[in-house]
């Protein structure tokens, strides 16, 4: 065989090896994003309502250490998340949950300390969802 078409089946083989690993991960992705779709639905409708006590509304950021705390950025806006914590009385646990990220500044409607609905699989607790229904929607 000539170095030639050595060269050319190589780059054959990495280029559709690198097709396919883009592919798989384009429908895992399309997958998890169904799954969880799902999973909002089911917890919408048979989820237990419980009140979480907010902790704090924060920056989206990359890392969480002090010193390298840089808020993500989207087309030159970072997202919000309220983190509320919950005690569970028949475990004595405590859970936290992190709403979605929030496309405005929920502080001026909620307040550490204040309450928050979030919706929860009674035998999974960390299966949730944070409800920020009483946020105002951004028109675009």
């Amino acid at each position: 065989m000539k170095s030639g078409s050595l060269v050319f089946i190589f780059f054959n083989i990495f280029f559709f090896g690198l097709l396919s690993l883009f592919a798989a991960m384009f429908f895992f992705l399309i997958n998890l994003k169904k799954k969880n779709a799902g999973l909002l639905k089911w917890l919408k409708q048979n989820g237990q309502i419980i009140e979480a006590t907010v902790q704090s509304v924060s920056l989206e950021t990359i890392f969480n250490y002090p010193s390298l705390k840089t808020a993500i950025k989207y087309n030159g806006r970072s997202p919000y998340s309220i983190y509320a914590q919950w005690v569970q009385p028949s475990a004595n646990a405590v859970y936290v949950f992190k709403s979605e990220p929030l496309w405005i500044d929920p502080q001026e409607y909620i307040k550490p300390g204040d309450k928050i609905k979030v919706a929860i699989d009674p035998n999974n607790p960390k299966r949730y969802f944070v409800d920020t229904s009483f946020l105002p929607i951004i028109k675009s």
